[in-house]
């Protein structure tokens, strides 16, 4: 593990007004400064795995708070307002699209919700709605799990952005959903990695006890992943598709990562009778015919047939180089920011698993005294509470007539009622002076002097015991807890989410047009648009003279398992 420092000049920036500058004052001064701004834009943090675009968003989510769904259109514009985003609105809809995504090779977890065409592994995520303004999102069920409300509190603001410096996951969210990104002097790769090994692992390590190596895993992918070393004992994975043999050929049942469905679908079709090159550049042999029939929009399903000439062809070289159904992973270039903002370059995925482990245990430790303080500060306001309107029940304080505010706060001091300011001072006065009786008088009595007089009741006070014996409660319990043992509760309740969540599936029921064309059966993956056609219940789908046979060959209605809504996407004879 390498680290490269990218502390700034004293020196803000060279000086406009001079004509001639030295190459070494470039180069050390606006050059550098160019670089590491670059490098914070390009280069996610180990912290919360995040760009500081992709933080704006977050922050924003979470401040407006999207808990329903909202048009993605409406919501860039609350971010352009309220986080100082400075790329423009087109890459900010680009951004939050990326953070919904959940096919085949993107996210892992994704932060928010695709309530619409957010793009699919047909086309890699890019046959998304450009515009944003047919597309819907909100924060996934499981992304307060992931960013625990109770960290808000120590998150740091450094007063350039509206946003934190950055946000708290309870695991290494740049392991589950990866990252790339290309800086000025170096760039970054780092594969999607299984969030339930990622936990297991932090509890070896909260433990002490040896984490366990991991493999690359993408959700939904169901073919093998491969672990290799270079001849100069480098690591790289080798994922592999899914093949079945029969007689007459092979039928492909799964892609590896980071091979989409359309792109493959045209380098088959320009094999069938061609004599020309396959994907890649790679020569191929020729094919007699395929046929297309995917399940669903994330299924893959291509049965290829072949002579036993082709056959054995295939066998020799090997089906899965021939057919190009093997990629590579490598974690040789896992460069990060780390928590000192410095650029890191990382050699296994278990090396940022210790450095996020260390720097989020001491979090842990300052969000439960930050918290051990709040309890004991409306503990002490409560007892406050009920014994004003206790005195005020009993006669000793009167209400009438009515008097100044000032006036009433010195009587609550006389009467020995401390003040909002004092009792914050009481509980934490390092680095703190004590308030002033002018500031007390001020606003120090607020929380007693707005008390509603619906509130002055004996019914209240029951409710204001309740309260107090809960957060009574509270405290004793975590005055004794470890900050380990609130890290495995957040952990143990983030699994219990994991299995509730239902994976977004996208059931396709699909009803077949036409016959054979060209030696392949093959749908256009190209969505012509979105309307309400269904077949009349009159067309027989067998019968290829039928007008609506010859003009619609395939109909697909796409529900989301959370959503009620339905989408028909109609899919034109190519």
């Amino acid at each position: 593990m390498t680290q490269i420092s990218l502390q700034r000049e004293t020196r803000p920036y060279l000086e406009s007004k001079e004509k001639h500058i030295r190459y070494r004052d470039f180069i050390s001064i606006d050059f550098k400064r160019y670089v590491e701004a670059d490098l914070q834009r390009s280069i996610p943090s180990m912290v919360d795995g995040l760009k500081p675009g992709q933080r704006k968003i977050l922050f924003c989510a979470f401040k407006m708070p999207i808990i329903k769904e909202i048009e993605v259109y409406q919501f860039s514009g609350y971010v352009l307002k309220h986080s100082a985003y400075y790329h423009g609105e087109a890459t900010l809809v680009g951004t939050i699209i990326s953070m919904a995504q959940n096919y085949v090779g993107s996210n892992n977890i994704n932060l928010l919700e695709p309530n619409g065409r957010f793009g699919t592994r047909l086309m890699g995520g890019i046959d998304h709605v450009a515009s944003g303004r047919c597309l819907y999102t909100q924060l996934s069920p499981i992304t307060r799990y992931l960013f625990p409300e109770a960290d808000e509190p120590i998150l740091h603001y450094d007063g350039q952005s509206p946003e934190p410096a950055w946000f708290y996951p309870i695991i290494p969210m740049v392991l589950v959903n990866g990252s790339e990104g290309r800086g000025t002097v170096c760039s970054s790769f780092i594969p999607n990695y299984n969030p339930r090994d990622i936990i297991s692992n932090i509890k070896h390590l909260l433990n002490n006890k040896a984490v366990e190596p991991m493999l690359p895993w993408y959700n939904g992918f169901e073919g093998e992943i491969e672990e290799t070393k270079t001849p100069s004992k480098d690591t790289l994975y080798t994922t592999k598709g899914m093949i079945e043999v029969d007689n007459n050929g092979i039928t492909i049942t799964e892609l590896p990562v980071g091979t989409w469905t359309n792109v493959y679908r045209e380098s088959l079709k320009a094999a069938v009778g061609k004599d020309i090159e396959l994907l890649y550049g790679n020569p191929v042999f020729l094919l007699q015919a395929y046929t297309a029939r995917h399940g669903t929009i994330n299924s893959v399903r291509f049965e290829i047939t072949m002579t036993d000439e082709q056959m054995k062809s295939a066998k020799e070289e090997g089906i899965l180089d021939k057919f190009m159904l093997t990629t590579t992973l490598s974690t040789t270039n896992m460069h990060l920011l780390g928590s000192d903002h410095q650029l890191k370059k990382y050699d296994t995925p278990e090396q940022i698993l210790e450095d996020f482990v260390q720097f989020r245990l001491k979090l842990y430790e300052k969000r439960k005294n930050a918290r051990l303080h709040d309890l004991m500060i409306t503990i002490l306001l409560l007892n406050n509470k009920m014994d004003f309107i206790g005195k005020i029940l009993d006669g000793e304080i009167c209400l009438l007539p009515p008097r100044k505010k000032d006036k009433r706060c010195a009587e609550l001091m006389d009467k020995g009622f401390q003040s909002s300011l004092t009792i914050a001072w009481t509980v934490l006065p390092v680095g703190r002076r004590p308030p002033t009786k002018e500031e007390e008088l001020r606003t120090g009595y607020d929380y007693l002097v707005s008390t509603p007089m619906v509130s002055l009741s004996s019914e209240e006070m029951e409710e204001l015991q309740k309260e107090r014996d809960t957060k009574e409660n509270e405290l004793r319990e975590l005055t004794i807890a470890s900050p380990k043992s609130l890290w495995l509760k957040d952990l143990n309740a983030l699994i219990r989410k994991l299995d509730a969540v239902v994976e977004v599936d996208l059931d396709v029921e699909t009803v077949k047009y036409g016959e054979s064309h060209q030696g392949y059966l093959d749908t256009k993956d190209e969505i012509s648009g979105i309307g309400d056609w269904l077949p009349p219940s009159d067309v027989d789908p067998n019968n290829p003279s039928s007008s609506v046979g010859k003009r619609e060959r395939e109909m697909l209605v796409v529900k989301s398992s959370t959503n009620s809504k339905f989408m028909k996407l109609k899919i034109e004879n190519p």
